[in-house]
């Protein structure tokens, strides 16, 4: 039997599980960025040093690993790791987490979402 409010208690649901995967979405593209930053200005950095020092063999393989090292920790922390928020296979942000968030960027909002989500929990 459906309670009162039910329905639009699952509306919101689906709406904040939309927020949650438009945030990680967010949180991808801003890692693709930011790793493409990186790395590319690791490159170049690297190369201009390599240019003016033409270092000896062991400086360049810590160069090289350093290199690789941040290249894949930057791809597994700005980018796999959203992407797998989103696929829900890891540690997702909660319904209550999202409500804040849009609570922070909507002050007409604030605390309403929080609240709702809240009394369901004490009734249900």
């Amino acid at each position: 039997m459906e309670t009162v409010g039910s329905g639009s208690y699952s509306e919101l649901i689906s709406k904040l599980d939309k927020f949650i995967r438009k945030y990680y979405i967010n949180k991808t593209l801003r890692g693709v960025l930011y790793t493409i930053g990186l790395v590319l200005g690791l490159f170049v950095l690297f190369n201009v040093l390599e240019h003016y020092y033409y270092f000896s063999i062991p400086v360049r393989k810590l160069i090289f690993f350093s290199f690789i090292t941040v290249s894949l920790f930057s791809i597994s922390y700005w980018i796999v790791k959203p992407l797998l928020g989103y696929f829900k296979l890891g540690r997702q942000i909660s319904h209550g987490q999202a409500a804040a968030i849009i609570g922070n960027h909507f002050s007409d909002v604030k605390d309403k979402l929080t609240n709702v989500l809240q009394l369901h929990d004490q009734v249900g």
